[in-house]
């Protein structure tokens, strides 16, 4: 990427990863060019979806097929050409990220390096209470 080392305090991937050639290469970038202390986010679908949920886009995908994505097998080439979280956390690791967090739900897994340095922002008392509902 056209940018100096340390520039972003964050970086965000969105429903990319799939498409990377070399994932390695474009997570150590994603690093290069964040702060130390800044926050990493890459967003993906994932492949080992729940069946039911695989079923429910063939079928969507079936009877979509006017759609322009459909010529292209999307979504369902997407997905096969996903990570799953382990196959992510090994990726974080060559790419020599020291801290990731992975989440994953029912179609989506989200990996994050955490920072280096934990630039904590404490929330006041106050502001805590108002936010839970009590005053």
């Amino acid at each position: 990427m056209p940018f100096a080392d340390g520039v972003f305090d964050c970086v965000v991937s969105t429903l990319a990863l799939h498409h990377w050639q070399d994932p390695v290469a474009v997570l150590k970038e994603l690093q290069r060019v964040a702060q130390p202390a800044g926050r990493i986010i890459v967003f993906d679908t994932r492949r080992d979806i729940h069946s039911w949920l695989w079923t429910a886009l063939k079928v969507g995908q079936t009877f979509g097929e006017h759609l322009q994505l459909c010529e292209n097998d999307e979504p369902s080439a997407s997905i096969s050409a996903s990570y799953t979280a382990s196959e992510l956390q090994r990726l974080a690791l060559q790419a020599g990220w020291e801290r990731a967090q992975i989440r994953t739900k029912l179609g989506w897994l989200m990996l994050e390096r955490l920072p280096a340095q934990s630039a904590a922002f404490p929330v006041p008392p106050t502001l805590r209470r108002q936010r839970n509902g009590m005053r």
